[in-house]
């Protein structure tokens, strides 16, 4: 990475890269300055639990992703941050690193300050007042369980927050019958008969944390 490292100097944002074990191999100087280190060098080795900016909730949420991506997926997403970073909300992207013969070695992650529209400001405030949720979200879901289709996944995404079908559908430009049938069709694919327990299996499966591409974009 030591050519590599030459490049990702010249770019803004915070990059690291770590290893199949999750252990930090690198990272740039922004992220280093931030993290109140000397020199990038010294996370070498460190977990996201040994750094300044470390939560229990962020470490699992990062945790889970990582796993994910070192499976070969992409993930972008949003998170609100803890201090350092003074809780400002930050875009990331994670992808796998290949070695030469095409195997996953590692991961890299990018972030940068991003300044949310009042559509994102909102979602993170309304699900920590009702949810607590920790302020991490996904965009699209990679570990999706029940294999949602992008559809039901909009749809679940408006119905966990409280939306009726009508509401539904007049954000995503839908018939009501037609949020009505996705949302008939994730329940077939939860196994449960009520609103209610849909709203639990969603709940407890992670689902709140995903935020289907249609909403990142009109947010945006």
């Amino acid at each position: 990475m030591q050519n590599s490292h030459d490049i990702l100097e010249q770019l803004p944002g915070y990059i690291g890269w770590k290893d199949v074990n999750l252990n930090h191999l690198g990272c740039n100087r922004n992220l280093a300055n931030i993290l109140q280190l000397r020199e990038p060098a010294q996370i070498t080795g460190l977990k996201d639990s040994d750094l300044l900016d470390h939560t229990t909730d962020s470490d699992l949420f990062h945790q889970k992703n990582d796993l994910l991506v070192l499976k070969g997926n992409v993930l972008k997403g949003f998170h609100k941050s803890s201090a350092p970073y003074n809780g400002s909300l930050y875009y990331f992207i994670k992808k796998p690193l290949y070695d030469c013969a095409n195997h996953i070695y590692g991961l890299i992650y990018y972030c940068h300050e991003f300044i949310a529209c009042k559509e994102l400001t909102n979602l993170f405030e309304i699900d920590k007042k009702q949810f607590s949720t920790n302020g991490h979200y996904c965009i699209e879901a990679p570990d999706n369980v029940f294999n949602l289709s992008s559809r039901e996944l909009e749809c679940l995404f408006y119905t966990l927050r409280g939306k009726t079908a009508k509401q539904a559908a007049e954000i995503l430009n839908l018939s009501k019958r037609t949020v009505e049938s996705y949302i008939e069709n994730i329940k077939n694919k939860f196994g449960c008969n009520t609103k209610s327990d849909l709203l639990l299996i969603g709940i407890a499966n992670g689902y709140l944390n995903y935020i289907p591409s249609q909403f990142v974009t009109h947010a945006i």
